[in-house]
């Protein structure tokens, strides 16, 4: 197996303090980060940042720009270590207060082990070295038994899909029948959203929250976090100016749900934890029960964080609707009420937007860009897409049925399928889509012309198409994919 020997070294240390180690080359850098927080004793739940000085490169977890101070940012879970390892000479690992200078020392071509191995260390004499708590064999037999293709943030994982207790039940129950009695639904005519601010807690987002259905049906509180997850709300009015399917607006919902419906519309772990709790509710929209949407599943019960989260944002939204009884405001159209929990301040204030907002998908690879530009054209006319199955699927990586979207590109004329890939919970399904059609046009040449029947798709491969000057083509219907997926 391929493998690196690189050495660890803390930044400006006198004496210098180091550890020597092997990594094994088939690791992502986020894969990487995890391992170095281990052989190098750090917080497991610590993400850190990779620098390359001499390629203006920078790579991290979700980075929220593409270009700041000269660097180019990549996400590090798209990004694997073996092109920079072959290439650099070293680079930085900052964690926290404490940076790294990781020297590549050697590439091994022959290396027998299927696991990262410490080769050697000379930690220092000070208690707060995080080089001084553990002997090298011990961590050693934690890195052997731990498999590379599980490598995993614990909380990512594990978390996930913990169960919250009774107790932790009854706390969210206790302000969702409060809720039910402040009927936040009926405080405006025009007032559908209302907006948690939390900028003043690091590491937090911003809540909005969106009343959905009427008392015909269900009546749903829909709590977005973040400016991304509240921006796919739109996709659900807008299907048909956007030309996307219903199963792929609802599939893309990213929210969690306090509903007041009748019975029939609970699941039967819903129902148990009411059960158990006491409750015994009776009638049409007098029933309470919780779930979430994320893309890639169906809706499932809240987990242990998202239940402590969600009687955060209740216990909010309750004092915020107590302050909003004491005062006279006056909302325009699409005007929310602000709530500030920690000032308890609330007032009136615009949405952000109140349509969908296209997410085009940019790269920085200037080798790349180059490259393709220097594809010889051909005559090809392709469509591309991505779809959601819309059936359950086991997957032995999740404890339950997943819906995975399905990124393609087909021939336009001959009616085949070039190439397609599945997008499983935790893929970018745009960016899956970008890499099959990446690898078509150095495989087959630059097409002549794509389709694309919805907005979103081609805000996704609008870069690509204006760097290969590929003519795009926006169709109601893709005649060669439908029939694939059976439309």
């Amino acid at each position: 197996m391929k493998a690196y020997k690189i050495k660890l070294e803390v930044k400006n240390s006198h004496p210098p303090v180091w550890r020597r180690a092997m990594i094994p080359v088939a690791l992502t850098f986020h894969q990487l980060n995890i391992v170095l927080n281990k052989i190098l004793e750090l917080d497991k739940k610590d993400r850190g940042l990779f620098e390359f000085y001499h390629i203006n490169i920078r790579i991290c977890e979700k980075p929220d720009r593409n270009i700041d101070g000269g660097y180019a940012y990549y996400d590090s879970k798209m990004t694997l270590i073996e092109a920079y390892f072959d290439s650099q000479n070293w680079f930085t690992f900052k964690n926290k207060d404490v940076a790294w200078r990781v020297t590549i020392e050697e590439v091994v071509n022959d290396y027998k082990y299927d696991y990262p191995r410490i080769l050697e260390d000379k930690p220092g004499a000070s208690t707060k070295n995080p080089l001084d708590e553990k002997g090298i064999g011990k961590l050693n037999r934690y890195l052997r038994k731990n498999p590379m293709e599980k490598i995993e943030f614990e909380n990512e994982t594990g978390d996930f899909w913990e169960v919250a207790d009774i107790d932790a039940w009854r706390e969210l129950y206790k302000y969702a029948v409060i809720i039910s009695e402040q009927k936040p639904w009926e405080k405006a005519d025009k007032l559908g959203f209302y907006f948690l601010d939390h900028s003043d807690i690091p590491g937090k987002e911003d809540t909005f929250i969106s009343i959905l259905g009427s008392d015909k049906d269900a009546i749903v509180l829909a709590f977005y976090e973040g400016v991304e997850a509240f921006n796919k709300l739109f996709m659900l009015p807008e299907m048909k100016k956007l030309n996307i399917p219903e199963a792929y607006a609802i599939g893309e919902q990213e929210a969690m749900y306090l509903s007041f419906g009748s019975r029939t519309d609970i699941d039967n772990e819903q129902y148990e934890v009411i059960k158990e709790l006491g409750y015994r509710f009776r009638g049409k929209n007098h029933w309470i029960y919780f779930s979430k949407a994320k893309p890639g599943f169906f809706p499932m019960i809240l987990n242990k964080h998202e239940v402590e989260k969600m009687t955060t944002y209740l216990k909010e939204l309750t004092e915020g609707l107590q302050q909003f009884e004491k005062q006279s405001i006056e909302f325009k159209e699409h005007n929310m009420l602000y709530i500030n929990p920690r000032e308890g301040k609330v007032e009136p204030s615009n949405l952000p937007f109140t349509t969908y907002q296209y997410m085009p998908l940019k790269s920085n690879d200037r080798k790349l860009k180059f490259a393709l530009r220097s594809v010889p054209e051909s005559n090809d006319e392709v469509e591309a897409d991505i779809r959601y199955i819309n059936a359950q699927v086991d997957d032995d990586r999740y404890p339950v049925p997943i819906n995975p979207r399905i990124c393609m590109i087909a021939d336009s004329y001959g009616g085949e399928l070039f190439d397609f890939s599945i997008a499983g919970p935790d893929d970018d399904s745009g960016v899956m889509l970008l890499d099959i059609l990446i690898d078509f046009i150095f495989k087959k040449g630059r097409p002549k012309t794509l389709y694309v029947s919805s907005e979103i798709v081609g805000s996704m491969v609008k870069e690509i198409c204006d760097i290969c000057k590929i003519n795009l083509i926006y169709k109601k219907r893709l005649k060669v994919i439908d029939r694939q997926m059976n439309f």
